[in-house]
């Protein structure tokens, strides 16, 4: 791996430790497993990726506001971690300018997709955090050509957070998809982890 693929990839997974390359050149490859993982705004989806990794399943998790975000917080005037109202529509609100301008947030994941489906590293799936419509389907046709990749699109939804309106398009508008599979998102923490840990180890063993 080159080093701009690599910073690419460790920021990717949170400034830890990559997994260690496999040397498995001269087996059978293996395939890879992405999920576009979408939900409004608070419906769980990152809880329920950290309970895969709790569970002890390796995540490459990435989302493709990550570039909006750093560009704010350069500019001192995002925390990178504030979920106001306000916030998210001013996120969305830059997402799409950018999107239209140089397809900023596309070529983000697809950077960080290339170097997962390049390199033997030991990671279980990927998750790609995209909301809009639009997005999902132009990333899809980025990597379903792609041999030994298996893409599949996931909605998480939550009860309390269903009906409510956010006021903006990223989040208000999750809905006009048909996804691959829902997962509801309904029970205690600790259950709804489990639930989905079960749910995506069945997808990528069988």
């Amino acid at each position: 791996m080159n080093e701009k693929d690599e910073i690419i990839a460790r920021k990717a997974f949170n400034g830890g430790t990559l997994p260690t390359p496999s040397n498995v050149s001269h087996r059978k490859k293996k395939p890879k497993f992405v999920f576009i993982i979408n939900g409004k705004g608070a419906s769980g989806k990152y809880a329920m990726i950290e309970g895969l990794e709790s569970l002890g399943m390796s995540v490459l998790n990435v989302s493709s506001i990550d570039p909006v975000k750093d560009i704010l917080f350069h500019l001192d005037c995002y925390d990178g971690k504030e979920k106001s109202d306000k916030t998210r529509k001013c996120l969305s609100d830059l997402k799409q300018v950018f999107d239209e301008y140089c397809d900023l947030s596309l070529n983000h994941v697809t950077k960080i997709f290339d170097s997962y489906r390049r390199f033997e590293f030991n990671f279980d799936c990927m998750f790609v955090h995209i909301r809009e419509p639009y997005n999902i389907d132009l990333f899809k046709c980025y990597i379903e050509h792609c041999s030994y990749v298996k893409v599949q699109t996931i909605l998480v939804t939550k009860p309390d957070v269903e009906s409510k309106v956010f006021g903006n398009t990223s989040d208000d508008n999750v809905n006009d998809y048909e996804y691959d599979h829902v997962f509801s998102n309904n029970g205690s923490l600790e259950e709804s982890q489990k639930m989905f840990y079960d749910y995506i180890h069945n997808l990528i063993t069988n």
